[in-house]
């Protein structure tokens, strides 16, 4: 157990540095040894599933992520409760699943309820209940609602600056899906000069070839070049 333990913090660091091919690996990995040592429905190997879904997502493999959020939500629906944190983690997860095959509606629901619970439970302002504001305002300007999404994020944006400092990847992330919103709205100008503190940052933090910092140069070359909004 301790080795798995140290194998999935391994599986997380270099989830986050980008490799998710490499993470995925591991965790499958993992997976198979919890599921043997521990059975199916171990909160660990829950944990494990979880971020294999995760690591999934991140190379846009967003069906199979779905599938495997869904069975952990089953899971952890049953075995933890409906509002218990991680259950409500999961659910956000599998908003971020269906949001990544363009299924705003549906993905939209998900936050939505994620988010009242946590805001009873949890607060405003803690991290979790921060992510699912963070992925209900980004699912806005999927569905085209950018100002509905500038309301929002600000707030979402100020508290990760806070809590979690100014070049944490989650407010980096928050900071990015704001000059989306403003590129929607034709501000061009302001999302220029956003989107650039964003990539000096996470070139800073992540890496110039780490599929975020790629993601925003993409986005800051498109509203250069021709205005054309940003994903």
């Amino acid at each position: 157990p301790a080795v798995l333990a140290l194998r999935h913090s391994y599986a997380y660091v270099i989830d986050d540095l980008g490799r998710f091919a490499d993470a995925e690996a591991e965790y499958r990995s993992i997976l198979a040894a919890r599921v043997r040592s521990l059975g199916a429905q171990d909160l660990l190997t829950l944990a494990t599933r979880n971020h294999l879904a995760f690591a999934l997502g991140r190379q846009r493999r967003f069906d199979e992520a779905e599938a495997e959020y869904r069975r952990v939500l089953d899971a952890r629906h049953m075995l933890l409760g409906p509002e218990h944190q991680d259950t409500l983690t999961t659910r956000n997860n599998l908003g971020d699943a269906l949001h990544g095959q363009e299924r705003y509606a549906e993905a939209e629901a998900e936050y939505q309820a994620v988010l009242q619970t946590q805001l009873q439970v949890l607060g405003t302002d803690h991290p979790r209940t921060l992510a699912t504001r963070n992925n209900l305002a980004r699912n806005h300007s999927r569905l085209g609602h950018f100002e509905e999404a500038e309301d929002e994020l600000p707030a979402v944006l100020g508290l990760r600056r806070s809590s979690r400092g100014p070049e944490h990847p989650s407010t980096l992330a928050t900071w990015h899906e704001l000059a989306v919103a403003l590129a929607g709205q034709g501000r061009l100008t302001e999302a220029r000069n956003e989107f650039h503190g964003v990539l000096d940052s996470r070139r800073r933090v992540l890496g110039e070839t780490h599929p975020d910092t790629l993601a925003t140069a993409e986005a800051l070359q498109e509203v250069t070049s021709d205005g054309t909004q940003p994903r």
